[in-house]
């Protein structure tokens, strides 16, 4: 389970796996750029019950693609 968490807003959405993360990232990047913007979030790995199996900070307005930047959150 994932879980992503708008630094600004303080909006957090939850997701059941990691193509539905990658997917709402992707967009939110789209967004960043095409308005050029940037926003940060805060991503968790979580276990099923609830607990933090990894954290990251993520800078939207990527130049590379989310899913290579975050090759190392998926494989811990």
């Amino acid at each position: 389970m994932y879980k992503i968490i708008n630094q600004l807003t303080k909006q957090e959405e939850d997701f059941e796996n990691r193509d539905d993360l990658l997917s709402k990232l992707e967009i939110i990047n789209e967004r960043m750029k095409s308005n050029r913007i940037s926003g940060s979030y805060q991503l968790y790995s979580l276990t099923t019950e609830g607990e933090i199996l990894q954290e990251l900070t993520l800078i939207c307005r990527l130049l590379r693609l989310i899913d290579q930047l975050l090759e190392k959150f998926w494989h811990k």
